[in-house]
């Protein structure tokens, strides 16, 4: 028997609203309409019924000879039931389809944390507590480039609202005091993530810590990134042994950091027991743990291709770099052609050249893109100072970090359409400023598709020169390379693996892609319309 009070009323499809009306239309014609004219029938208006084609029956509208009480009946009573069955129907096919009504997606480095993300969403989570969740998956499996001992930014936006994203910056205030005396990063994500929940979030703390706690404690599939970063590093072959590319590896000692966590709250860290296990017994160390605060701030915009851009309001480089772009003047129908990306590396290279330098080529960081049911955005960025930051185990089973870089390279990145509100919008991040401004180029000048966008041949700026990627998936044209006029960098710019995870949404098309650099995979589940009706 079907409990009622467990039924979620959704909106009909119009696929599920046409068999409604089917159902109550065949209920109709075959109750009240015989295959031939009986006694005490009149016939009157015929017309076909579209949703019976082929069938000898004919749609009719009739009346009784004998009065209007007894038609009103009987028509109420089959209408009634026709709707009720066609209802029934439609609760016991919702019960067996597979699938969600609700819909999102979720982009980072690795499969397990995107679908821990959508898993989130599945549950009634918002994009919050999805990006939350995910980021936290991220520090397990992924120590190589971000962790719990690092830093980082997350950007909030609701596109049903239209007001300036939020930003948390729990990255530039983590080198003061004692800790920046002694080169030790404050840990800062867990109360960057904290504060983001709490001031968005939907379902509790503990369903977005535990599914981590669990990954981390049952074992995950080491990633080829990983274990080369590892064998790279005898240091690091200390604290987690040789490994092998999809080899099963565990770590204990964190997934018992997260389930107190989990337990008792991200300040656990900052003010409780695990708060010893990150810092030896210094009042001082202890003090500022206690009274650490992640800044809240408004995100800055500029106008670029009638797209407003949002970034942290540290950013400004960005700013400046799409305002050079801008002032070349390049019609959208050009903007593909060699001659135009030329001209636009011409400018991102001789401008991000001029003030390269040391400080963040180091650093390794890891962006989890999230976008949910109501157009909600959300971007966490997260990074170390350099690979496996310091390469010193806490006794809470995570890195420590150095706190020789500031991060504030890690920049967050929104954009929507300048005027209407069912135009292209989406969310990146990245650390490096041409990099950021090509990719939007490619999405809002060329209009390439996210795929596209985001998997398009790069050139990184470097201190002694250009490094270009020539691996087989990514290999940039020729006539480019050489309008590059500068040194050759002896680094390979195939090793550098930056990661733009991106998601984009057009109407109510939604679109999401994992950098292939990253070796992750973004995560959806059957989208459906939002709150925002884009429908034409």
């Amino acid at each position: 028997m079907l409990n009622l009070e467990s039924i979620e009323l959704r909106p009909f499809s119009k696929l599920q609203h046409d068999r409604i009306i089917f159902v109550i239309i065949f209920i109709f014609n075959e109750t009240l309409v015989p295959n031939s004219n009986a006694n005490g029938y009149n016939e009157g208006l015929t017309e076909d019924a579209p949703l019976t084609h082929g069938r000898n029956k004919r749609f009719r509208l009739q009346c009784y000879e004998d009065g209007g009480l007894k038609v009103t009946i009987v028509t109420f009573t089959v209408l009634s039931i026709a709707i009720t069955v066609a209802l029934g129907l439609e609760v016991i096919y919702n019960e067996n389809v597979s699938g969600d009504k609700r819909h999102g997606a979720v982009a980072t480095d690795s499969k397990n944390c995107s679908e821990i993300g959508t898993t989130i969403l599945r549950k009634g989570g918002n994009a919050v507590d999805a990006a939350v969740a995910a980021t936290i998956c991220m520090a397990v499996v992924s120590p190589h480039k971000t962790g719990l001992g690092g830093g980082g930014y997350a950007m909030i936006y609701s596109h049903k609202d239209r007001v300036k994203p939020v930003v948390i910056d729990f990255a530039r205030n983590t080198r003061d005091g004692v800790f920046g005396s002694t080169n030790v990063r404050l840990p800062a994500v867990l109360k960057g993530l904290g504060l983001t929940h709490s001031l968005h979030g939907k379902l509790p703390w503990d369903q977005l810590v535990l599914p981590s706690s669990k990954l981390a404690r049952e074992g995950f599939i080491v990633s080829n990134e990983f274990a080369d970063e590892v064998e790279k590093n005898p240091r690091i072959i200390e604290i987690y042994g040789r490994l092998d590319p999809g080899q099963h590896l565990k770590l204990t000692l964190l997934a018992d950091t997260l389930d107190i966590i989990a337990k008792r709250g991200f300040n656990e860290l900052y003010n409780g027991s695990l708060s010893q296990k990150f810092r030896s017994q210094s009042v001082d160390f202890s003090r500022q743990m206690a009274n650490y605060k992640p800044e809240i701030k408004v995100a800055d915009v500029i106008n670029f291709y009638n797209h407003l851009v949002y970034y942290p309001p540290n950013a400004n480089s960005l700013k400046h770099a799409l305002q050079m772009i801008d002032a070349l003047h390049i019609p959208n129908e050009n903007a593909s052609t060699i001659e135009s990306q030329c001209l636009v590396a011409d400018v991102l290279v001789n401008n991000t050249y001029s003030k390269a330098g040391s400080e963040g080529m180091e650093e390794r960081f890891s962006n989890v893109v999230v976008m949910d049911e109501v157009d909600s955005y959300v971007i966490i960025i997260t990074g170390l100072s350099a690979t496996f930051g310091l390469g010193k185990t806490s006794d809470a089973g995570f890195l420590k970090d150095s706190a020789a870089n500031s991060l504030e390279k890690l920049t967050p990145v929104l954009f929507c359409d300048a005027v209407s509100i069912c135009g292209l919008r989406g969310i990146t991040a990245t650390d490096d400023v041409p990099l950021t401004a090509e990719l939007l180029y490619n999405l809002m000048v060329r209009k390439l598709n996210v795929s596209n966008a985001v998997e398009h041949p790069r050139y990184y700026i470097l201190p002694d020169g250009i490094a270009v990627e020539s691996d087989y998936s990514h290999v940039a044209d020729p006539t480019l390379c050489n309008s590059l006029k500068l040194n050759t960098s002896r680094q390979n710019a195939d090793e550098i693996l930056k990661s733009c995870n991106t998601i984009v949404k057009v109407k109510d098309t939604m679109n999401s892609h994992s950098d292939s650099r990253g070796g992750g995979h973004a995560s959806r589940f059957q989208p459906s319309r939002s709150c925002i009706n884009c429908a034409v």
